[in-house]
């Protein structure tokens, strides 16, 4: 099976920094993208966990909750849930 050019646009600092990591790792940027993409298809999905680091505001609240701080309910159903959410969204 012959291979097949395929070009994409990268930042040029970028594509700099890939292509001294995978020669330090003994590689070819294009090795690398090919062995990236033979791991997406055999695990049908990207071969790393894609993620977005929490905010200061969303690390503070869930260092909150782990402590025990700032909790709400336990509730008896969704609709009690929600009406005490609602009366949250009313106070200033």
């Amino acid at each position: 099976m012959s291979a097949k050019p395929y070009s994409f646009r990268l930042e040029p600092d970028l594509k700099q920094q890939a292509d001294q990591l995978f020669a330090a790792l003994g590689l070819s940027t294009n090795a690398a993208v090919n062995m990236f993409l033979r791991q997406a298809v055999a695990e049908q999905a990207f071969p790393f966990k894609p993620a977005l680091t929490p905010n200061a505001e969303t690390r503070q609240a869930m260092l909150e909750t782990l402590s025990g701080q700032n909790l709400s309910g336990p509730y008896s159903s969704a609709a009690s849930m929600f009406a005490a959410l609602d009366v949250e969204d009313d106070e200033p």
